[in-house]
């Protein structure tokens, strides 16, 4: 059975010290808590962590500790095992964990590119703060880079699915070894992981199995095996809403037995959320409108600027977007849970274009059959208005204060009530202009390949320089042959 600890930001899911401790049967029920109880059990714990800033601050924190107990110094105590200190993490870990350390400390990422035996994971407890994402998309072309032609039918097999969605087979790759696939080594991890399983559509796939043409692309959505999770000691996850996440829900799909422990449960938010979103309360935000759509970041800029004036703004931004909207805007990334530094922002900017593809969407639906559920998108409450609660609860609604926010889609708006109780709406006119159609794709005139943008999002990487250009710039310095 797993346990996990659902509560809001805030309340003390992490901290042992918090003043909103909350305890059971005279202990404090916390994430740090466990790992303390655990050691002087003398069990061994393995730490799964969604970033390397909170593998640091675990370090630092249960260095002090085993210090005031007494055991500093001791060997086998206490490893952080990152891509920071280690020159191979995957082999570390194992070193660790075959000498029995009774507190090891991993990013999620290693986590999921790990292959423990079940002996080892028998004798540790796994805990895992932060829900992990269960599915992934990968997309696959063929581009004028490529040296290689991949074999589609030599060098892959379709395996009849276990499940009802039969037209989405499971994809096996062979050979990979020189193949174009490996002109992208994290791609190539990604795809030869037994962690997870490779399932593509066979519409998508039948697009390969004659003459690939170039910035042809096949979809190959993953999905992370619930082996991963078998014959723990434990498993304990600290994750606010934790029954709105993907994994919640990949989870049950999976058998995978699962409690909220009866004092972890999340509670809405009563602090005031002043929220300023489009007056038309069907509009939604999208990579669409804010590619082609310039006039609606404007009147956005307009609204929400006027407001904040010089104030500090929390803001969330697609990496791809380069504008700025405030004088004085903090970025954060999309993955900024467990983040404490900014709890003195008063103001948050909701930018970001997040909807799940389609193929995505697809998938989901077809194979889990994840659907709207009570008036809600499902897929879009777990894959964006999550990630938005996480940013908002970065802001000083974490200490109870209100804060005002601005957003562009109102979709998110309406799932934010899930999670918040006192939200003051106030309309923000946002005008379309009338010379754009109304659906369909943009010209390919006007519009780059998604290969091409991929391609130039390379070079921006790549070369320093590039950064504050459009990709269109970038591809015709890339014709010309200003860059290569």
């Amino acid at each position: 059975m797993v346990i996990v600890d659902s509560r809001r930001c805030g309340e003390g899911k992490t901290y042992d010290n918090s003043p909103t401790a909350t305890k059971h049967q005279g202990r404090v029920l916390s994430t740090w808590s466990n790992i303390k109880m655990r050691w002087q059990l003398n069990d061994r714990v393995l730490v799964v962590l969604p970033s390397l800033q909170l593998c640091d601050a675990y370090e630092q924190e249960f260095a002090q500790w085993l210090a005031k107990q007494g055991a500093a110094g001791h060997s086998n105590q206490l490893a952080k095992i990152t891509s920071q200190n280690a020159e191979n993490v995957q082999r570390q870990l194992h070193e660790e964990l075959d000498a029995g350390c009774n507190i090891v400390i991993i990013t999620q990422a290693a986590f999921l590119q790990s292959n423990i035996p079940h002996k080892q994971r028998q004798r540790y407890h796994l805990i895992i703060d932060e829900a992990i994402m269960p599915y992934r998309e990968i997309a696959v072309y063929h581009e004028d880079e490529c040296l290689v032609d991949f074999n589609w039918v030599e060098n892959t097999s379709l395996l009849e699915p276990t499940d009802l969605a039969v037209e989405w087979k499971e994809l096996r790759f062979h050979n990979l070894k020189g193949s174009f696939i490996t002109d992208a080594a994290e791609q190539t991890r990604f795809l030869l992981n037994t962690n997870w399983r490779c399932r593509c559509h066979i519409n998508d796939y039948d697009k390969f199995l004659g003459t690939v043409s170039k910035n042809e692309r096949i979809s190959i959505i993953q999905e992370l095996l619930p082996t991963i999770l078998e014959n723990w000691s434990s498993i304990w996850i600290a994750s606010a809403a934790f029954e709105y996440t993907f994994m919640s829900r990949w989870m049950t799909a999976h058998g995978i037995n699962w409690q909220i422990h009866p004092k972890l449960k999340f509670k809405a938010h009563e602090v005031a959320m002043n929220i300023h979103g489009p007056d038309d309360l069907k509009f939604t935000w999208s990579s669409y409108k804010q590619d082609n759509e310039p006039e609606l970041i404007t009147q956005y800029r307009e609204h929400s600027g006027s407001i904040a004036d010089d104030q500090g703004v929390l803001v969330l931004r697609n990496n791809s977007q380069q504008r700025q909207v405030f004088k004085n805007e903090q970025k954060l990334p999309h993955n900024s849970a467990g983040s404490n530094d900014y709890r003195s922002y008063e103001y948050v900017s909701l930018e970001s274009a997040l909807n799940a593809t389609p193929n995505m969407t697809r998938f989901l639906r077809d194979v889990y059959g994840i659907e709207r559920d009570n008036n809600l998108d499902t897929v879009h409450m777990a894959q964006t208005v999550y990630t938005f609660y996480q940013t908002l609860m970065r802001s000083c609604l974490r200490t109870g204060k209100p804060a005002t926010v601005f957003c562009l889609d109102n979709r998110v708006i309406l799932g934010l009530g899930e999670f918040f109780t006192n939200i003051n709406f106030t309309e923000m006119r946002l005008v379309r202009s009338r010379e754009l159609k109304p659906a369909g794709r943009p010209s390919k005139e006007n519009k780059l390949s998604v290969a091409i943008q991929r391609k130039c999002q390379r070079r921006r990487a790549r070369y320093p320089e590039l950064a504050g250009k459009s990709n269109e710039e970038i591809w015709a310095m890339l014709k010309s042959g200003e860059i290569k």
